[in-house]
């Protein structure tokens, strides 16, 4: 009886341990994708720092070709003026059509101007956490971002270019 109760507990440790891992953050599967992560967490992290000149490095030579560098630059520093990324966190990873989409979960502090005049003066804006897709696309041997999301206040990140 011991004997069974043991082994029973070990099934449901064993179970518990693999539940567990199944939601950790490497087991969206990105590392099917030799050097994905790694590019996509930099061109967030450069998001972050609001340095819009490289992340339009990021994007397909056909969105670069299609948008001019400064036009990129001008509208994404004033549609984002306000707006504060505090976190990313890659969800899940899908591989459709040639490209790779992933859901991403951001964390952000919009501005109050976002409500449009709904928050009463002196309130405190907190956090909001938005959902989005951000697809992305091998081009010799490089990942480019297609389009990293919009995230509600970034028009130019849309797919203006379909290739």
């Amino acid at each position: 009886m011991r004997a069974l109760a043991k082994a029973i507990s070990c099934v449901i440790m064993g179970t518990a341990l693999l539940a567990l891992l199944s939601c950790s953050e490497g087991s969206v599967g990105l590392s099917r994708f030799e050097g994905l992560e790694q590019r996509v967490n930099r061109y967030y992290q450069v998001e972050q720092s609001g340095d819009w000149e490289a992340a339009y490095s990021f994007h397909t030579p056909a969105y670069r070709q299609s948008v001019p560098k400064e036009k990129f630059v001008t509208e994404m520093k004033r549609d984002d003026t306000g707006w504060k990324l505090l976190s990313f966190k890659i969800t899940s990873v899908r591989e459709k059509e040639g490209k790779v989409n992933l859901k991403v979960t951001f964390v952000v502090i919009p501005p109050a101007s976002h409500f449009q005049g709904q928050i009463p003066a002196g309130v405190k804006i907190g956090e909001l956490e938005i959902e989005d897709e951000s697809i992305w696309v091998r081009m010799n041997g490089e990942w480019y971002c297609y389009t990293p999301g919009t995230r509600v206040h970034l028009p130019m990140n849309a797919p203006l270019v379909y290739q």
